[in-house]
């Protein structure tokens, strides 16, 4: 065993991303950074030719499968085997994953999907809608083609998920609340539905944000804060996440208000917990990205307050878009769509 630690075996070193980035490849690159590879103990690599943040330091730039890159391609992989280390490439280069027009929607990359419905027990005949089939980052937020050919729309069933509520639980569209926004009456219906992709505009928020504020006939408990206001999703994982933030408050009066939570709202949707709190209006503060202001408008979707258990984030957890991690603490009907 201490022989092994000593020398460990090829199968036991470690694996390393090798990029390539925005055309800075030459051999004497290439060699450079293999035989430190083998010195340093590594086993072998990942060649990821990408593009970014990055300049151009060499004299002759090698684009990807040019004669020239395919050359030193070809070199590396050959200088790769003679010093035994395992060398792998991915999928694509770039950041365009495994898409490609010569790609069926049914073998490309998808993402879930879901409806909600709610019914009541005891009932044994249940439509469920069909869940968007559009190609895109979230729900029926649709991608645009880069190409004059559409992207095509799919969609397979893939699991139906049933729960139980607490009796007398009902959700915001069944509750129906008179929505007005400081800016004027909103359609409550649209924000209820989920749809992503139905915005009603927002002014941006001035020093002082702008609001919107829901009254219910009686009482109701919330858990949680659903919003969607023409993000998008980013691929990143910033160690600090800045964006624009909403607050949420409660009143048993409609004058006199109580700050029940404070959130960073961003990508196509963004879920934040609520400590659970009764009362009959509730108001929604949305305030700038402190960053960077913009007077554009909020273009917003859904704004949903949740009556029942709520994940924070789980937009961001379920791998939909990437965040920092927040201080604070999904329910969901998936099938299968275009990604």
């Amino acid at each position: 065993m201490l022989v092994g630690f000593r020398t460990p075996p090829a199968d036991a070193l470690p694996r390393v991303w090798w990029h390539w980035m925005n055309q800075n490849i030459t051999t004497d690159g290439i060699k450079a950074d293999l035989e430190w590879f083998k010195r340093a103990g590594i086993g072998g690599m990942v060649n990821f030719d990408g593009a970014g943040r990055v300049p151009v330091v060499v004299p002759t730039p090698l684009p990807y499968m040019s004669d020239g890159w395919k050359a030193a391609f070809r070199s590396a992989m050959q200088l790769a085997d003679q010093l035994g280390l395992e060398a792998d490439v991915a999928c694509s280069p770039g950041w365009s994953e495994t898409g490609g027009p010569w790609v069926a929607a049914e073998d490309a990359m998808k993402k879930y999907v879901w409806t909600e419905t709610w019914v009541s027990g005891g009932q044994h005949d249940v439509e469920l809608p069909q869940p968007p089939a559009v190609a895109g980052q979230f729900a029926d937020a649709a991608a645009s083609s880069s190409t004059p050919t559409p992207l095509p729309m799919f969609y397979r069933d893939a699991r139906v998920f049933a729960y139980r509520v607490p009796n007398g639980t009902r959700n915001q569209a069944a509750l129906a609340p008179r929505v007005y926004a400081a800016a004027g009456p909103l359609d409550g219906a649209k924000l209820a539905n989920a749809s992503v992709a139905d915005p009603q505009n927002l002014p941006a928020p001035g020093p002082d944000g702008t609001w919107v504020r829901l009254d219910y006939d009686r009482p109701v408990t919330l858990t949680g804060l659903t919003i969607a206001a023409g993000g998008a999703f980013s691929g990143w994982n910033d160690v600090v996440e800045y964006g624009p933030s909403a607050q949420v408050y409660s009143s048993g009066d409609g004058r006199t208000w109580d700050l029940r939570t404070t959130g960073i709202y961003s990508g196509v949707q963004r879920t934040l917990f609520v400590p659970q709190t009764t009362a009959r209006y509730f108001k929604v503060v949305f305030r700038q990205n402190s960053t960077a202001p913009s007077t554009a408008p909020i273009a917003l979707s859904s704004l949903i307050l949740r009556t029942v258990a709520t994940v924070h984030e789980f937009e961001v957890k379920a791998g939909f878009g990437q965040t920092a991690p927040s201080p604070s603490p999904a329910r969901w009907f998936p099938g299968r769509s275009s990604c």
